[in-house]
């Protein structure tokens, strides 16, 4: 079991620290969007700051290889051409004023993109969980827990405001 450090990530490869810069960012930022009124400057300054960090995070996956399939590919590069799609997807919704359909896009992205990958981030052996749990599977189970808890939440909460 390793030792819960940092160092680990400083010591990565530059593709993996541009990709959990751009996560950490993504996570940030995305309270800070649900929490704000729709539509407002703020509401968009974040959200363009989202789709940047979402971006940057796709992007950088396909420089990280450290579970191939197919040649230097992995099933969660289809995850990040996924994501690619559904934010530019997202972003015409947004110009042409289709809110609830780009309100939707975004939720799945969070969900599927954000969340989702993010709890395999937390696999044990992977970097993410040895640095923050030490390898430990209750690590992935209780970030996986507590991402089900927010996706299920915010699921109610769009319902109530339907």
């Amino acid at each position: 079991m390793q030792d819960a450090s940092f160092g680990r990530l400083l010591d990565a490869d530059l593709a993996l620290q541009v990709h959990v810069g751009a996560a950490v960012a993504a996570v940030i930022f995305l309270p800070a969007i649900l929490g704000r009124r729709k539509g407002d400057t703020l509401h968009r300054l974040l959200g363009y700051s989202w789709v940047l960090a979402m971006a940057v995070l796709a992007v950088s996956s396909f420089g990280l290889q450290g579970f191939q399939i197919v040649g230097p590919f992995s099933p969660i590069h289809l995850l990040s051409i996924y994501t690619l799609i559904q934010l530019t997807r997202a972003l015409f919704q947004a110009r042409r004023k289709q809110i609830d359909l780009h309100s939707s896009t975004m939720r799945q992205l969070a969900a599927y993109a954000l969340g989702g990958a993010g709890v395999l981030a937390f696999l044990p052996g992977r970097l993410m969980n040895e640095m923050l749990f030490g390898g430990s599977w209750l690590g992935f189970i209780g970030v996986g827990v507590i991402t089900l808890a927010v996706i299920l939440y915010a699921a109610r909460r769009q319902k109530a405001m339907a």
